[in-house]
């Protein structure tokens, strides 16, 4: 489940808001660290063995979140993108279709 860059900086803010709900307070190097899990394509097991020395108890609660952000994302991204290309093909039949007359 390795993400593109992309999919990363749109996952940032998410796993920046969500570690400081988690912690109490802003961590730049726990956000690095959840990035680099799912930006590799680590399962659920080895994102949390990954994290839990910065998170401790919350560990399994946020690494489930993570996953769960991620899943949402690919889904939201997906069915937006087969809605574009369905749009894109019906434009391009409405532009090769003959003119009526």
């Amino acid at each position: 489940m390795a993400l593109s860059k992309r999919e990363l900086d749109e996952l940032k803010p998410w796993i920046e808001k969500t570690v400081k709900r988690v912690l109490g307070f802003s961590e730049p190097t726990v956000v690095t660290a959840a990035l680099n899990c799912v930006g590799k394509g680590m399962d659920k097991k080895k994102a949390a063995d990954h994290l839990k020395p910065f998170l401790d108890d919350s560990t399994l609660r946020f690494v489930d979140k993570l996953f769960e952000a991620v899943e949402e994302g690919r889904s939201s991204r997906h069915s937006k993108s087969s809605s574009d290309r369905s749009r894109k093909r019906e434009l391009k039949e409405f532009q090769e279709a003959p003119a009526p007359g």
